[in-house]
Formats: structure tokens, C-alpha cells, sequence
């Protein structure tokens, strides 16, 4: 969360910005502390009554949604609002596909599914053999007779146009190839390629009955993979995808058994977007985040949070608008996260959209001047019961996982100003914490 001015006083700990995440209930803020290495800054036990139930003392019902207060919170939480997730990769049932594709392959006729030996034996007709039991066909010799499959993969390729951040951009459909694996056949991982105006890479597979074959996706200068399981028992009935980014790579595993089907599809620019779009329309994203985080007051090694009192009649310095200056605003993050974990690698445990919109965060911060700049923290909340009182206490640790405070201190005394990305109600922003694995 960020932090504001001067009112929050732990020991020996003057708190000014911070950025709220959570964990069971969890957060990550700036502080500004003249004498002391921010690495060693003291912990805070933050202890209300248990009734609300919610975290960190907030009110309202479960229905209820959060609204930032002031015009600069609203604007920061509308930005980070738009921030997606941060895949390389993702895939699952494709559902916005009918079941058949009606494929049809030169001097064969139409493909029936799940593929028989006896079809496969007529597709190495018109197939390149890539290496043992593995196949290709050129996308020249194929076609799909039924209209519905067509406009599927319109649709499929809007979602994921948006899910990469290219949202309101069409960007086009390109078959290039269908692959086909039987028993004993894999694909060998093939060098990442970044050409042209292919922007990521779509793997379609039809119903297909098999087992093995796992598909295997990496980002260069990723320690980890990520592991599709296609061959499960909806394989046979519905079709599934992967897509994968320009840059990234995949491999097929062995088959041992049955056959695997896969249409293999490029997503391209539309020639008049220029290729950096994305990178462009991030750049430009960070600099409205970088401004709107300008207007947070800092310590008093900022020059520019120096201002005139605001008088009656004087519009320019009126700053009623916009919250009060020494609150704290924060968010809750999207994702839980095993405790242990995030102590030993910090921040490089977020995932999804949680470690999407830290990065912008990251990266807005870097924009601005060395006395506007935020750090950045988490905090750890947990209930605990001591006779017969529930207090609510918070850990503090540092971006990369060191334990910063814990214990007894300063209970805080205003509520935090929550920003709401994805406007969830209090139910949908707690609900999915209460259960979290802290083996």
C-alpha cells in the first residue's frame, strides 16, 4: 500500500507511502525514516476487535464495494485496473469452440475424432514425417468446412488479444500447420522466434485420445516451465488451446498412446498497428501512473510535498478532493500465497496479475524524481486469541521476504483507503484468504 504524510508512527519508524498485499491478510509500503536503513525497519502489531470480520478494520457488508477516496486514489486504482496478467503462456478447455472443427484434408476428405490408426495411416499421404511417429501438414492442404469453427477461433482470438494487452486490437489468424503425434512420437523444443508481426502463438487441439504428450511452454530467462496436460479425459469430447508469446517456446512429450491432433496457429498485427504497440501503449500507461503517484506526498526530503495551506476562495490549493494526505492507501492482492514461500523469495512470488501490477508499479516508481520515489513492503495478518480477546496482528517484511517487524507496537490510528482495481465487494476481496496454506 502506499502510505501518506506523517500520522502513522511506529517505533522509531515515521511511516510515509506503502503498497498493501495480501496473503492470509497482507501488505508493502514506503516508509521514510531519516536515521535508521529502511532494511531494519521496527514491526507493528495492529490489534482491533475481530467485529467487522474484515482485515485491517474495514466496514460494511459483504455486498459492499470499496470506493478509493479522493480523485488521485480513484485515478491510481483505475490504472492499475487495467493492468492484466502477465502470462507468457495459458490454456484450458476451449469452450468458444464447437466441438468439430470439420477438417478437411486434401486428396482425403474430412478428418473424423478422436483420430483411429486407420486415419492417421491416410494422413502420412499428404504429411512430412518431422521425426519418429511425428507429422506435419502444411496449412495449404487443409481446410475447415464448418463455419462455425471460424468464427470460434474469432472469438477465441479476442480473448486472447485482450488477455495480452492488446485490447480492442483484431489481431489475425494464421493456420500454419497441423501436427500429429502417435504412439512413441514427441516434437523437440524448437528455438523461441521473434519475426514479423506475429505477436503470439495459438495451439488448438481438437478432440483427441491419447495419453502422454504433456505440452511443455518456457520464456527465455525463465528458471520454470509450465505444464499443459491435454491429454485428460475431456481430451477425447472437446476441443482444448495453448498460446503461448512471441519469444517464448513449447515441446511435446512422448506419447504412449493414442494420437494427438494440434492446429497450430500465428496471431498477427494487423499491418496498420506498429509492431511495439504493446510496449508503447505500457510506456504511456506507466507515465499516467508515474504522475498520478507524483501527487502523493512524501518525508521531508520531498521539495515539491512543500505546499501553501489551502484558504477559502483559493481552488488551486484546495486539496479536499483528494483524501487525506496522511492516510494510507492500499489494495488486496488477487492470489493467496504460501507463507513460507513468499519469506524465502519476496516479491518473486507474486503471480498472475498480482505480480503484473507490482511490476507497473516498479516501473512507474523508477520514473520519478528520488524524493517522490515509494518503497515497497509486505504485511502479514493474523488473528489471534489470548483469553477470550481476538486481536488481529500484522507481520512487516521487506520486498525480497526479510522479516522487517512483528510483535507489539503502535496500533494504527486511521483507516486504510483501499483501492479497488477490479471492483470486488468485501466478500470477493477476503473471502478467498481464509484458507491459506502456511505448511
Amino acid at each position: 500500500m502506499f502510505g501518506r504524510d506523517d500520522s502513522y508512527l511506529f517505533p522509531a519508524v515515521e511511516v510515509r507511502h506503502f503498497r498493501f498485499h495480501l496473503e492470509e491478510q497482507s501488505v508493502m509500503g514506503r516508509i521514510h525514516r531519516p536515521s535508521i536503513d529502511s532494511s531494519e525497519i521496527v514491526s507493528c502489531c495492529h490489534t482491533p476487535s475481530i467485529d467487522p470480520p474484515w482485515p485491517f478494520n474495514m466496514k460494511g457488508e459483504p455486498s459492499d464495494v470499496p470506493v478509493p477516496k479522493g480523485k488521485v486514489a480513484q485515478q491510481i486504482s483505475d490504472l492499475l485496473g487495467q493492468v492484466q496478467n502477465d502470462e507468457f503462456c495459458f490454456g484450458g478447455l476451449a469452450y468458444l469452440l464447437p466441438v468439430l472443427p470439420g477438417l478437411k484434408v486434401s486428396n482425403i476428405g474430412t478428418v473424423s475424432f478422436p483420430l483411429r490408426g486407420e486415419m492417421v495411416e491416410q494422413l502420412k499421404l499428404q504429411a512430412r514425417e518431422e521425426q519418429f511417429q511425428s507429422w506435419t501438414i502444411p496449412a495449404s492442404q487443409v481446410a475447415m468446412q464448418n463455419p462455425e469453427w471460424g468464427s470460434g477461433i474469432a472469438v477465441l482470438c479476442a480473448f486472447i488479444a485482450e488477455k495480452l494487452g492488446y485490447k480492442d486490437i483484431a489481431l489475425l489468424p494464421r493456420l500454419t500447420r497441423v501436427l500429429v503425434c502417435g504412439p512413441g512420437g514427441c516434437v523437440e523444443r524448437l528455438p523461441a522466434v521473434v519475426t514479423g508481426r506475429c505477436v503470439a502463438t495459438p495451439v488448438v487441439q481438437p478432440p483427441s485420445e491419447y495419453t502422454g504428450g504433456d505440452l511443455l511452454v518456457s520464456r527465455a530467462g525463465a528458471k520454470n516451465e509450465v505444464r499443459y496436460e491435454l491429454g485428460n479425459t475431456a481430451a477425447a469430447f472437446r476441443p482444448h488451446y495453448v498460446v503461448y508469446t512471441a519469444g517464448s517456446s513449447c515441446c511435446v512429450e512422448r506419447v504412449t498412446a493414442g494420437y494427438r491432433i494440434a492446429m497450430v496457429y500465428q496471431l498477427l498485427l494487423p499491418a496498420q498497428v506498429p509492431f511495439d504497440w504493446c510496449k508503447r501503449a505500457r510506456l504511456a500507461l506507466s507515465g499516467e501512473l508515474a504522475a498520478a503517484l507524483k501527487q502523493l506526498k512524501a518525508g521531508p526530503d520531498d521539495i515539491g510535498a512543500i505546499e501553501e495551506e489551502p484558504y477559502p476562495g483559493n481552488p488551486e490549493n484546495d486539496t479536499s478532493d483528494t483524501g487525506d494526505d496522511d492516510e494510507i492507501l492500499a489494495f488486496v492482492l488477487s492470489n493467496s500465497y504460501n507463507r513460507m514461500l513468499s519469506y524465502k523469495d519476496g516479491w518473486e512470488a507474486l503471480s498472475g496479475v498480482d505480480r503484473a501490477r507490482f511490476q507497473f508499479l516498479k516501473d512507474a516508481n523508477s520514473l520519478l524524481p528520488p524524493g517522490k520515489q515509494l518503497s515497497f513492503y509486505f504485511a502479514n495478518s493474523h488473528f489471534t486469541t489470548e483469553l477470550t480477546k481476538t486481536k488481529e496482528v500484522v507481520v512487516w517484511r521487506s520486498i525480497t521476504g526479510a522479516v522487517a517487524g512483528n510483535g507489539s507496537g503502535t496500533a494504527l490510528s486511521k483507516p486504510f483507503n483501499f483501492l479497488n482495481p477490479d471492483d470486488e465487494s468485501l466478500s470477493q476481496l477476503w473471502g478467498q484468504h481464509q484458507k491459506v496454506d502456511y505448511a
